[in-house]
């Protein structure tokens, strides 16, 4: 049991490790006018490759080189802000998906009666 927690807490900090190594690569730009260390660099470029990697940038708005470094406070306020929007967005998509499963399963349920009521309702209202 003990090495299984070893095991566990060693992948855990090796996924934290990597996040931030990822995160820096991508925010680096963001925080700084000098460029990415070559590491960052290699890291950057082999992950902005994968759909993943795209994705972080849309989110971070990497694309985006700075010229002129600004507060790190109104960084993390529009890093804070996209993540949230996007966060939202997503929980959005999951609460649409659960209701319409539960109409679903709650519509199987119903009688052939029933469900020509409903029918006729959903009808009425999209026409």
């Amino acid at each position: 049991m003990f090495t299984f927690m070893m095991i566990v807490r060693f992948a855990g900090a090796f996924l934290l490790t990597v996040a931030t190594v990822i995160g820096g690569s991508f925010a680096w730009p963001k925080f700084t006018n000098v460029p990415r260390p070559e590491i960052l660099e290699k890291i950057y470029t082999e992950v902005v490759k994968t759909p993943t990697g795209q994705g972080i940038e849309a989110v971070l708005g990497a694309t985006d080189v700075i010229t002129s470094p600004e507060s790190l406070a109104s960084y993390s306020g529009q890093l804070v802000a996209s993540a949230g929007a996007s966060i939202q967005k997503k929980a959005e998509e999951v609460v649409m998906d659960k209701v319409l499963n539960d109409l679903l399963l709650r519509f199987a349920t119903l009688t052939d009666k029933e469900k020509d009521k409903v029918r006729e309702a959903v009808c009425k209202t999209s026409e």
